[in-house]
């Protein structure tokens, strides 16, 4: 019998958010089954697979890239993600227009 294995997870996934909108990156795997992922609009989404027989299946959005060992896609609508036997429903939050509100009137000390 061969030494053991040291076995890590088979993929990561990443969900990051337009810098614009403050929001951290949310790595995926770390997400409790069945919590909904909410991402704003234009949020890329990555991964990372490990091992040939790993695929990442979502209607989320276009993909972003051309590597079958990481896959990249841009968040545009609500769906779902499926990576080896793990489901994310996923709820695109619209891109809401900057707004300033005018602070108070300076006043002299």
């Amino acid at each position: 019998q061969g030494p053991d294995i040291a076995t890590g997870p088979s993929w990561e996934g990443w969900a990051e958010p337009p810098g614009y909108t403050r929001r951290p990156t949310i790595y995926l795997n770390a997400l409790p089954e069945a919590e909904v992922l909410e991402l704003p609009k234009g949020s890329a989404v990555s991964f990372r697979l490990y091992g040939g027989d790993v695929m990442v299946a979502q209607d989320i959005g276009p993909e972003a890239g051309q590597d079958p060992q990481a896959p990249a896609f841009t968040a545009m609508q609500s769906g779902m993600i499926e990576v080896a036997g793990r489901r994310f429903d996923v709820t695109v939050l619209p891109d809401a227009a900057p707004s300033i509100a005018p602070g108070d009137a300076p006043t002299r000390r």
